[in-house]
Parts: structure tokens; sequence; C-alpha cells
């Protein structure tokens, strides 16, 4: 008997424990969209993340739970959606981001038809592309197609959509379009202030941007202070005080006015490098003016320190390519003004090389094909239901013909899809090949002109050392300093090919021949790190010497590579080498 009435109580407990689980979350059911939205993330999700994840989990399955026993879809996504941001606010996915779990809740709100999870999905794939993958193509054309999906939505009845105008701003600015992002900002600055004061806060810096970037310097910083006034009011934002000081000290840059912009760049600088890698990549942007301010006020050694800080924290960043260029252009300024123009001409070289890279891949082109494939879209889509009416009133004039035109349409529809799909799959499997052979082609190029580059530099840091040797044997020993000593070993230290540049090449290479580095690891395992540059640089068909400069070693030890190689793999002479290195 007491193990019967045990097991009652227990059952009856756990009854009860489910009903207090499901009590605490039942003022979620069958609300709105517009009053669920920003109930859920600030009522739960705000607080449950800062839980352990084992409860986190609990209490997202016990609403989800909730939310099947009473019919509430809209409940049901809000779960999900809430346990895909916390996985990826946390890293938790695998290599897709969790791109196919949020694809399958698009999919869920599409067979529910709720139209603003449909939209709040679409919203989350565009930014997934953008950020995560950098698909901007894919990104753009979900962003703005979205966007024609919500606009005549009240804000009332959406209240995440200032966020989303928002977002299609920024993927406008992104690629320097400045124009359109104006336009979406300004729609977005009108909606007026969202649950989340970082949209509100984004929103006006971005608008002070754009006017700082037209040299409207005064309406950019009065929408830069109404940002640091929202900041200011809200604890949790107070990093984008700083961020924002350093915008308007930007602005007092770009006129000239040094004395008022280095103390505001100085502060945003500061604060970003000690609040944390989030704002290293905010905090190195403006690192670069204010080291520009000092160069300009005369402030060298103030300069040169901040300049150095910049070099340190820069692998932290978020987009290191993005920083190079500046940082490399700074550089080159504060060595000229040394009078060390050597130093600075090498400055300059790579400023312009990591410049060409970021415009490489920030194709701005990418705009002008969205938009067109965007319209198009659109122009199919009213060409589509220009159709569908005009069968609507050919059926209703007799039934007769309507059965005939329309066993006759779908006859059409069939053989005409049968053979736009052919037509679509050869122009597809031509473009295809047509990118590959000019990619393949461009991936020669770069590695070729990344070789003659080498190359070039060898042969001139290789003349200017010995003339630099010659001039300094005419010098007695007392006349020679350290300095010069120092000069010619980083000058032919200059000439070796260091592990980032090796790395640099090896992308290049790869792009060009394939997989070669790969076989060459399974077939040749043992070979030395040394053996393996040697092999790619014989690849290329360079000779001893030009293999010998961009190694920064003796032609004698590319000979000892060669002999070492025909001793370990049993080569008779030097030209069964070359065959050797083109079977791998």
């Amino acid at each position: 008997m007491r193990i019967i009435f045990l097991l009652l109580f227990l059952i009856s407990f756990s009854f009860t424990s489910a009903a207090k689980a499901y009590d605490k979350y039942e003022f979620l059911l069958h609300k709105s969209f517009a009053e669920r939205a920003p109930l859920f993330d600030t009522a739960v999700l705000q607080k449950l993340k800062k839980q352990p994840e084992k409860y986190f989990y609990k209490e997202l399955n016990e609403i989800m739970a909730l939310a099947k026993n009473n019919a509430d879809d809209g409940l049901y996504i809000e779960a999900l959606l809430g346990i895909w941001y916390y996985k990826t606010m946390n890293d938790l996915w695998q290599d897709d981001h969790g791109e196919t779990e949020l694809k399958e809740i698009l999919d869920f709100a599409k067979k529910n038809k709720l139209k603003k999870y449909i939209i709040l999905a679409r919203f989350e794939l565009g930014n997934m592309y953008y950020h995560k993958f950098h698909d901007y193509d894919r990104a753009f054309t979900i962003l703005i197609n979205n966007y024609s999906k919500f606009a005549d939505i009240p804000a009332k009845e959406m209240p995440n959509k200032k966020a989303m105008v928002l977002h299609a701003g920024h993927a406008y600015y992104h690629f320097s379009d400045y124009a359109e992002a104006k336009k979406y900002l300004l729609i977005a600055d009108t909606i007026g202030y969202s649950w989340r004061p970082r949209v509100d806060i984004q929103c006006k810096n971005t608008l002070g941007l754009i006017y700082r970037n037209a040299e409207q310097y005064d309406s950019a910083i009065y929408y830069f202070e109404q940002a640091i006034d929202i900041a200011k009011k809200n604890p949790k934002e107070k990093i984008w005080v700083s961020i924002i000081t350093g915008n308007i000290g930007i602005s007092y840059y770009n006129q000239k006015n040094y004395t008022k912009a280095i103390p505001l760049l100085k502060k945003d600088v500061d604060s970003c490098l000690a609040y944390g890698v989030g704002a290293y990549g905010n905090g190195v942007n403006s690192l670069v003016f204010l080291t520009d301010s000092y160069i300009e006020a005369g402030y060298l050694d103030s300069a040169s320190l901040y300049l150095d800080i910049g070099w340190y924290y820069l692998d932290s960043t978020l987009d290191k390519l993005k920083h190079l260029p500046k940082l490399y252009g700074i550089a080159a300024k504060l060595n000229h003004r040394r009078g060390d123009y050597q130093t600075a001409l090498i400055f300059t070289d790579s400023s312009n090389y990591f410049n060409d890279s970021l415009l490489k891949r920030d194709n701005y082109i990418q705009i002008a094909k969205v938009q067109n494939k965007i319209k198009q879209q659109l122009h199919d889509k009213e060409v589509k239901t220009l159709n569908i009416e005009k069968q609507l009133i050919s059926n209703t004039r007799n039934a007769l013909i309507a059965v005939l035109i329309l066993l006759a349409i779908i006859a059409y529809l069939i053989i005409n899809r049968q053979r736009i799909k052919h037509n679509a799959n050869k122009a597809l499997l031509t473009s295809e090949k047509k990118l590959t052979e000019t990619k393949l082609e461009s991936a020669k190029r770069e590695l070729e002109n990344y070789t003659a580059s080498l190359q070039e530099k060898n042969a001139l840091i290789e003349k200017s050392g010995k003339e630099l040797e010659r001039l300094q044997s005419k010098l007695s020993e007392t006349e020679r300093s350290d300095q010069d000593t120092k000069v010619i070993q980083q000058l032919y230290a200059s000439t070796i090919l260091t592990d980032e540049e090796w790395e640099e090449f090896k992308q290049l290479f790869d792009k060009v021949y394939a997989g070669f580095l790969h076989r060459l690891k399974e077939k040749m395992p043992e070979l030395s790190p040394a053996d393996t540059r040697f092999i790619v640089l014989s690849k290329l068909n360079l000779n001893n010497k030009e293999m010998a400069g961009i190694l920064g070693v003796q032609p004698d030890t590319i000979r000892s590579y060669k002999h070492r190689l025909r001793k370990k793999y049993n080569l008779p002479d030097d030209s069964v080498i070359k065959e050797f290195i083109d079977s791998i």
C-alpha cells in the first residue's frame, strides 16, 4: 500500500509541477505578433540567455510543449527562433551556421500561413547570408525583396519593422551606395523608437555617417548627438557613446580641426580597446584618424605610439583586411615625415597592395546585378498576374473553349517548361564553365604577378644592398655606424619569403594548380617545409637564381635541394626532376 501511495503521490506531483511550469508562460498564449514579439524578447529571452545552457533549453522546450498543447503556432515559432538565436549568439552551430534549421522554421511559417513570421524568418536568413557567409548577392535579394512584403504593414502591427528597414539600409551602406542607404534609413528614422535601444542608436549613427561622407558636417553632428543622447539613457549601450564620440572626432578631422578631433578620437580609441574584442575594429579604425591627427599636429612620438597599438590589436579585429591599407598608409606618412623615405615607400607599396585586395573583395557591381534581378522578378510577377486574370475572363465566356484552352496551355507550359529547363541547364553549364575558366585565368595572373613582384622586389633589394655594401666598404671601420649595419641586415632579411607571405602564396598557387599541394603531401609526407617550397617554385619553371632570391637563400642551397630530391627518389639527373614534379 505504501508503494502504491508513493507512486500516486509522485504522479500527482509531476502533473502539478508540469502545470506550474506551463502556468508561468501562459501569458504568451494567443497573443498578436505585435504583442508577443517584444514580450517574448524582453520577458523570456533576455532573462533566460543569462542562465546555464541546460536550463535555457529546458524552459524553451516547455514553451514549445505549451504552444503545441494550445495550438498556438506563433508561440511555437517564437520558441524555435529563441533556440536558434541562442545557438547563433553562442556560436554553437556547425559549418552551416544554423541555415538548415532556419529554413525549416521558414517552411513551418509558410505551411501555417503566418505572414509576419515568414517575414521575420526571411529577414534572419538574409542577415545570415550577409554576416556569416558574406554572400552579398543572395543577402541583398532576400533583404530587399523582403522589404516589399512588409513596407505597407504599420509599425504598431510589426514592432521589429524599424530593425528590418535599418538592415536593408545597412546593406546598401556597406557597398557605399549612400543614396539608397539614406532613403531606407530616413524611413527607419520616422518609424519611432524600437524596444531595442541599439536599433535607434545605429539608425541615427549611420545617418550621421552618410551626411559626414557627403561633407554635410552640421547634419552629421546633429544625428551623432541624437544617437549619443539615446546611448546615455541606456547603460548597456554606453560603448556607443565612445564610438559616436569618435565619429564626431572624425568629422572635425575631415575639417582639419585637429585640436578638436584629437581628444574625441583618443576617448573613442581608449574606450573601444578597453571594452573588448567586439569593439576592436572600431577602435583600430578611429586609431588611424587619431594617428594622422597627431602627425598633422606635429606630435610624431604620440603618432608612433598609437600606430604600434594599432598593429598590436589588428589581428583581433573581425575584418583585418579592412584596416591594413589604412595602417600601412599612415605608417608610410609617419616615416616620410621623419625623413625615412625608403621605408615610407615600402609601406606605401603595401598599402596599395592591400587596398587592391579590399576592392576586389567588395565588388560594388553586385548592387546593380541584384537590383536588376529584383526588377526582373517583379516584372515576371506582374506578367504572371496578368496572364491569370486573362485566363479567368476567357473561362467565363465559354466553358468548352475554356477547357480546350486550358488543355492547350497545360501542354504548352509542359513543353515550354522542358525547353526552358533544358536551355537553362545548358546556359548554366556554359556559364559555370566560363566562370571557372575566368577564375582560373585570374588566379594564374595573380600568381604570376605575385611571383614577379617578389622577383622584382628581390632584384631591387639585392641591387640596393650591394650598393650599400659598396658605399660602406669605402668608409673606415670608425666611420661605420651600427645603424648602417642594421639597415643592411634588414634589407637582406626582407628578401625571405615569410610564413605569412607563404600562406598567401599557397592560396594563389592552389587556385591555379588545384589539389597539387594536397597530392604532394599525400605522396611525400616526409618532405620538409623547405623542400615543399622548392617543389612549388620549380612547378612555376623558375631558375635557380630566381628561386634563391624568393626564398632568401644562396643558389648553392637550391642545388642542394635538387641533389637531396634526386637522392631521396632515385632520380638520375636534374632534367628528370621537372618530369617528376609534373607527374604529381
